[in-house]
């Protein structure tokens, strides 16, 4: 018996045992790992080591799939297979309770889901790793959003001017017009006023997001070990490392000319200027330290232009379903601004807007499946 075993062994394949065995190990112990979880399974995949049934789902009707999950199990965790790896969805309740939870990490998440180590993704991380853009926004944006108000209206009165003139437009494709004046005037004052009116810019800037998220997924086809030699063959992630490479043939010359600017006014003794964009804040919150600028820049735009102009459009649409509001929103604004002009208390006395745009924001359904990656196990 023992022979004709050893002779059957002999005459098999060792690498095609060896991988059976291996699949065999690996299914087992999956298997068993569900089984201990004390949570449920919104969309199980049974005896499928790698759930390709349950990314498929997701991707295709996300937004029904968590509304399943919400009805199933309003009060409890549970299991959600999604197009990037097996979520603990947690209740509403929760929320306060993990929204500082050192043992969260949300940038993390993202370097995860969207490759943030393979070229051509860089934006996706922070550009150093002491999270150096969630510095700028917190002391830099916020601080001097006093500043940049006047500026960003100038701005929007030419975006608007350009793209819609003067006279009443028939027939508009709103999501591309809309689209382009938020990025004109995000750029403004992410990029400066060097390059807020560079087509080639905005149209990096506009393309770049929807390229790498459709880059993101494709390349989440393939198994992890396989990603960073398949992106190199892939025409998506070709299309965003060429967009990375121009964005940084752009912003480099700006960010260069601005040092040796100042650098010769320093040495001349004479005030340097505050050109009141990202440029200076990252340079100002780097502290001299190397940072990568083109990811840090082009991270800004992505995380602003597409999320802003789907909330402002959004917006006009709530605002068009209820016309009563027009006068009143007017009105508000005539006084406001007739009053106060454009300063940083201008937008907090701006009640009714404010209103709106929360209300349209709460409603909004393009955020609900930005879920947090736990990188460790929950008790």
């Amino acid at each position: 018996m023992q022979q004709s075993t050893l002779a059957w062994l002999g005459g098999c394949d060792v690498v095609y045992l060896v991988f059976c065995l291996g699949v065999s190990a690996y299914t087992i112990s999956h298997v068993l790992a569900k089984s201990a979880d004390k949570w449920p399974v919104l969309n199980p995949t049974g005896f499928e080591v790698i759930g390709i049934k349950g990314r498929v789902e997701f991707a295709k009707a996300a937004g029904n799939l968590i509304e399943k999950g919400r009805q199933m199990f309003p009060q409890q965790p549970y299991h959600m297979i999604t197009d990037t790896c097996d979520l603990l969805i947690l209740p509403p309740k929760f929320a306060e309770g993990i929204r500082n939870n050192p043992d969260l990490n949300f940038i993390g998440s993202i370097v995860e889901d969207f490759h943030a180590t393979i070229p051509g993704f860089e934006p996706f991380r922070d550009g150093r790793e002491d999270e150096l853009t969630k510095t700028v926004v917190k002391k830099q944006l916020t601080k001097l959003l006093n500043q940049v108000t006047e500026p960003l209206s100038v701005e929007a009165d030419f975006a608007l001017r350009h793209h819609f003139g003067t006279s009443t437009v028939e027939g508009i494709r709103v999501f591309e017009e809309i689209l382009d004046v938020v990025a004109r005037i995000s750029t403004k004052v992410f990029f400066g006023s060097e390059l807020c009116r560079n087509e080639e810019c905005l149209k990096i800037t506009k393309n770049y997001t929807v390229d790498s998220f459709i880059a993101a997924y494709i390349l989440r086809i393939f198994p992890k070990p396989l990603r960073h030699i398949a992106h190199w063959f892939l025409p998506q992630c070709q299309t965003i490392r060429q967009q990375f490479a121009e964005s940084k043939k752009l912003i480099m010359p700006v960010i260069q000319a601005r040092r040796t600017l100042r650098r010769r006014m320093q040495v001349e003794g004479i005030p340097t200027p505050d050109f009141n964009d990202a440029i200076d804040w990252f340079d100002h919150e780097g502290k001299g330290e190397p940072y990568d600028e083109a990811s840090c820049q082009l991270g800004l735009s992505m995380a602003a232009i597409h999320t802003t102009t789907d909330l402002l459009i959004e917006t006009m649409q709530n605002i068009m379903l209820h016309p009563e509001l027009v006068e009143y929103l007017r009105k508000e604004i005539f006084q406001v601004l007739g009053a106060e002009g454009w300063k940083k208390t201008s937008l907090y006395n701006l009640k009714l807007v404010d209103s709106v745009v929360k209300e349209s924001q709460r409603l909004r359904l393009s955020a609900m499946s930005m879920l947090p990656a736990i990188p460790e196990e929950l008790p």
